[in-house]
């Protein structure tokens, strides 16, 4: 009897240890909104770094329109408050960095199959968006209610791919819903 308890407890350890914490595997989180130097993952941006560090691994930005800054390597970064609420990879970047899950060059249903068909927000032609609540811990959908209040608006993560005419990714973006709609 008491070996079957141990058992049963040591299964459920084990099932407890492959759980995640809400928001974490399935979903978006600040790791998804990072880029890293391709062969170097000590060479890494991330979503709410400050500019300083930002520069340590980038080099000076030139400020280029609001609150953008453009890097080498067509890397721009968008800054909110001398943090980074959005990153931006150009087709320059393709060779030189790249996101945890998906880089420049990838086809359509390569990007898809990474976040998951099912959680597309949005299609079209040469274009894909996938957003996700961190505070919800779920993907949205084009029936989910949209944030309000401009804070819980940063809680909401977005991967927003562009396409060039046969299917293959040219730009990434990845920030805030904030980001997104005020560009700030």
């Amino acid at each position: 009897m008491k070996l079957r308890g141990v058992l049963l407890f040591v299964v459920l350890l084990i099932m407890l240890a492959g759980c995640n914490e809400k928001g974490q595997g399935t979903g978006l989180t600040k790791k998804d909104l990072s880029i890293e130097r391709v062969g170097q993952e000590k060479s890494k941006v991330e979503y709410g770094m400050n500019r300083s560090d930002v520069e340590k691994v980038l080099g000076t930005g030139e400020k280029s329109t609001l609150n953008f800054f453009s890097y080498e390597s067509g890397v721009r970064i968008m800054y909110r408050e001398d943090k980074v609420a959005g990153i931006s990879l150009e087709k320059e970047a393709a060779d030189a960095y790249q996101s945890p899950k998906i880089k420049i060059g990838m086809l359509k249903e390569d990007i898809k199959k990474a976040y998951g068909e099912e959680n597309v927000l949005l299609e079209a032609d040469k274009s894909i968006d996938f957003a996700y609540d961190t505070m919800e811990g779920s993907f949205l959908t084009q029936d989910s209610k949209t944030k309000e209040n401009i804070e819980d608006m940063e809680n909401v993560y977005l991967v927003s791919v562009v396409f060039d005419d046969n299917g293959y990714a040219e730009r990434i973006m990845l920030l805030d819903q904030r980001m997104a709609m005020y560009m700030n």
